[in-house]
């Protein structure tokens, strides 16, 4: 009897051993996170090792080193649509894009925000809107938002190339990680809890002729995808900043661990660089088109004058993360199509003899920071482009010559600051039918299908099609020949 006892107690412990394992490990995977930050390409990221190659979810941009974050010191950043996208999208557009600044409007100021009340997985599938090729505008806007606040496609930049070089008989690839702990800055090889892998792809064409001209693409990239077999590719644990935010059928329902962590890092309070007082201090227009931003500041200074930027008015100076960004919607005339000219007055708050000052800044808003349009965006008829959208933005300030972070070798690409005037423009050709000469019929039967754009979420709601006012029946009647 003493001796079951004793083995029923060395059983026990045992059980308890592998559950405390168990813990142990599930506790360490669900923190397992990793963060990428976003930035313009600095001269070394080429189309030659995979950047620039149309794989972007955020084109022009690739991922930056840890201490190399772009950032807003604006605390309000101002949104709004053009007539274009009021004509094509209508009101019920504008309702799905307030949607997409709610959930970022939501998030509590970083030093209330912990990054442990957000999920791992936020993409859901409408079923209905996969099998109809329909890509959901509020998610596509929550994902180019997020990726214009500073944090980058994680699975995109989990593993990335840095060279490729040549020695006799071998090529030779630097590879490495722009993902990071949320904890320890550190590269990181999980995203949302799921570890990330890669290998190296290369593609070679060689010379050829082709429409009487000689072409030859070199390229390599590393595809990057999850250890685990059943993680569904990357759809699994996807966060809003990443490339899955195109899937036809997918809607994010919040942002995710990994999404608020890059947040949380970018404008902590004790974030501290070297910044100007606004990433644009001149007037007058950006280059001539009906939205280009113009950049108008006006700075009031702490006596009550008014300057464009001289004086007493601190510009470049030592300011600390802003904790906390809010959208705001700006109308247009209703007449012209223009949008309504304001001031709008906030507290800059910057360093100067290691005493933490204020000073009140007055923008002259001419247009919105995020302008939303619309247009067909088909290439000529020899290009065979269509885009789901264009992303125009005004050239992002690096300020590490301000930082003096240049270094002896003058190699450093940021950190800096996000600048106004990014425009979304929004592909509103209609759903296209590709038929490709020999491989199929030239027949509607044995098209391939683009998308439409669409709104939906996980009820038994009918997605919503446009141009608003478009039938979900009408269109699955087609997709089904009936």
């Amino acid at each position: 009897m003493q001796r079951s006892s004793v083995m029923l107690k060395r059983t026990l412990g045992s059980c308890l051993a592998v559950v405390a394992l168990l813990s142990l490990l599930c506790g360490q995977q669900y923190k397992a996170l990793g963060f990428s930050l976003n930035g313009p390409h600095p001269a070394w990221q080429t189309p030659r090792i995979g950047y620039a190659i149309g794989l972007d979810w955020f084109p022009g941009y690739g991922p930056m080193n840890i201490g190399e974050e772009y950032r807003w010191n604006i605390p309000t950043l101002y949104y709004g649509f053009s007539p274009a996208f009021l004509n094509y999208f209508g009101q019920r557009g504008v309702v799905e894009v307030d949607k997409a600044v709610a959930v970022l409007n939501a998030i509590p100021s970083v030093a209330q925000l912990s990054i442990n009340d957000y999920p791992n997985s936020s993409l859901r599938v409408n079923i209905r809107a996969s099998a109809s090729s329909l890509l959901d505008l509020k998610s596509f806007a929550l994902s180019m938002l997020l990726n214009n606040l500073g944090p980058s496609d994680s699975t995109r930049w989990v593993w990335t190339l840095r060279n490729r070089y040549t020695t006799p008989n071998t090529t030779n690839f630097f590879t490495i990680r722009r993902n990071f702990d949320p904890d320890t800055w550190q590269p990181s090889s999980f995203v949302n809890g799921e570890l990330w892998t890669y290998t190296v792809q290369e593609t070679y064409f060689q010379p050829t002729t082709v429409g009487g001209g000689a072409f030859i693409l070199d390229v390599s990239s590393t595809f990057t995808y999850p250890v685990d077999p059943v993680a569904g590719a990357g759809f699994q644990n996807a966060p809003v900043a990443s490339r899955f935010g195109t899937t036809l059928g997918g809607y994010w329902t919040s942002l995710t661990r990994d999404d608020v962590a890059a947040l949380q890092y970018i404008y902590r309070k004790n974030n501290y660089h070297v910044e100007h007082v606004a990433p644009l201090l001149t007037t007058g227009s950006g280059g001539g088109g009906p939205y280009d931003y113009p950049g108008g500041v006006i700075i009031t200074n702490l006596t009550g004058g008014t300057n464009l930027g001289t004086g007493i008015v601190i510009d470049t100076s030592l300011r600390p993360g802003i904790e906390k960004i809010n959208f705001q919607k700006v109308y247009s005339d209703s007449l012209l199509g223009s949008f309504l000219t304001t001031n709008v007055i906030y507290k800059d708050t910057y360093i100067t003899n290691s005493t933490l000052r204020t000073q009140t800044i007055t923008r002259a808003l001419f247009q919105p920071d995020f302008v939303f349009d619309a247009g067909d965006l088909v290439g000529s008829d020899s290009s065979g482009v269509s885009p789901s959208a264009t992303i125009g933005t005004t050239a992002w300030l690096n300020n590490s010559a301000i930082n003096n972070l240049g270094g002896f070798v003058g190699n450093n690409f940021g950190p800096g600051n996000i600048t106004p005037g990014s425009i979304y423009t929004l592909n509103t050709v209609g759903q296209i039918y590709l038929n490709t000469y020999p491989i199929s019929p030239l027949d509607e039967a044995n098209a391939n299908l683009g998308f439409i754009w669409g709104s939906f979420d996980g009820s038994t709601n009918e997605p919503v099609i446009y141009p608003y006012g478009a039938s979900i029946k009408e269109l699955e009647a087609k997709v089904l020949n009936r």
